[in-house]
Protein backbone atom coordinates (compact mmCIF):
# COMPACT_ATOMS: atom_id res chain seq x y z
CA UNK A 1 0.00 0.00 0.00
CA UNK A 2 1.31 3.36 -1.05
CA UNK A 3 0.12 5.56 1.38
CA UNK A 4 0.96 2.99 4.16
CA UNK A 5 4.58 3.02 2.74
CA UNK A 6 4.71 6.62 2.62
CA UNK A 7 3.84 6.87 6.34
CA UNK A 8 6.46 4.83 7.31
CA UNK A 9 9.46 5.99 5.29
CA UNK A 10 8.32 9.79 7.44
CA UNK A 11 8.51 7.98 10.20
CA UNK A 12 11.61 6.36 9.76
CA UNK A 13 13.07 9.69 8.32
CA UNK A 14 12.16 11.24 11.78
CA UNK A 15 13.64 8.71 13.71
CA UNK A 16 16.55 8.91 12.18
CA UNK A 17 16.79 5.44 10.60
CA UNK A 18 17.48 6.58 7.17
CA UNK A 19 18.29 3.28 4.67
CA UNK A 20 14.88 2.16 6.09
CA UNK A 21 12.88 5.49 5.15
CA UNK A 22 14.55 5.19 1.72
CA UNK A 23 13.95 1.45 1.08
CA UNK A 24 10.14 2.18 1.55
CA UNK A 25 9.76 5.28 -0.20
CA UNK A 26 12.00 4.01 -3.03
CA UNK A 27 9.27 1.50 -3.09
CA UNK A 28 6.38 4.21 -4.09
CA UNK A 29 8.35 6.30 -6.34
CA UNK A 30 9.82 3.21 -8.25
CA UNK A 31 6.24 3.08 -9.35
CA UNK A 32 5.19 6.29 -11.70
CA UNK A 33 1.32 5.98 -11.26
CA UNK A 34 1.90 6.31 -7.22
CA UNK A 35 4.39 8.80 -7.71
CA UNK A 36 3.44 12.22 -6.47
CA UNK A 37 5.19 15.38 -5.18
CA UNK A 38 4.97 14.39 -1.70
CA UNK A 39 6.67 11.36 -1.92
CA UNK A 40 9.53 12.95 -4.40
CA UNK A 41 10.02 15.36 -1.69
CA UNK A 42 10.38 12.74 1.03
CA UNK A 43 12.60 10.73 -1.04
CA UNK A 44 14.86 14.31 -1.60
CA UNK A 45 14.87 14.81 2.28
CA UNK A 46 15.81 11.65 2.92
CA UNK A 47 18.70 11.76 0.06
CA UNK A 48 19.69 15.16 2.10
CA UNK A 49 19.93 13.63 5.47
CA UNK A 50 21.82 10.34 4.35
CA UNK A 51 24.43 12.80 2.25
CA UNK A 52 23.46 11.98 -1.10
CA UNK A 53 23.92 14.92 -3.33
CA UNK A 54 23.50 13.10 -6.84
CA UNK A 55 20.59 11.38 -5.45
CA UNK A 56 19.28 14.47 -4.17
CA UNK A 57 19.49 15.94 -7.56
CA UNK A 58 18.48 13.63 -9.50
CA UNK A 59 15.18 13.17 -7.17
CA UNK A 60 14.79 16.90 -7.44
CA UNK A 61 15.46 17.16 -10.72
CA UNK A 62 12.13 14.83 -11.50
CA UNK A 63 10.12 16.70 -8.67
CA UNK A 64 10.71 20.10 -10.21
CA UNK A 65 9.71 18.62 -13.77
CA UNK A 66 6.81 16.96 -12.80
CA UNK A 67 5.43 18.60 -10.35
CA UNK A 68 6.70 22.38 -11.03
CA UNK A 69 4.23 24.70 -9.48
CA UNK A 70 3.78 22.14 -6.02
CA UNK A 71 4.66 23.38 -2.93
CA UNK A 72 7.44 20.70 -2.62
CA UNK A 73 9.24 21.70 -5.89
CA UNK A 74 9.23 25.01 -4.47
CA UNK A 75 10.59 24.20 -1.05
CA UNK A 76 13.11 22.07 -3.50
CA UNK A 77 14.67 25.55 -4.83
CA UNK A 78 14.87 27.55 -2.46
CA UNK A 79 16.94 24.71 -0.13
CA UNK A 80 14.17 24.45 2.29
CA UNK A 81 14.21 21.30 3.65
CA UNK A 82 13.50 21.29 7.34
CA UNK A 83 10.01 22.64 6.82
Amino acid sequence: NPVTAYNLSDVLLHRGELERARFYIGRVNAQPDQTNAQSLWLAARIERRLGNVQGLQDIGRKLVERFPESNEAQLYERGRFDE
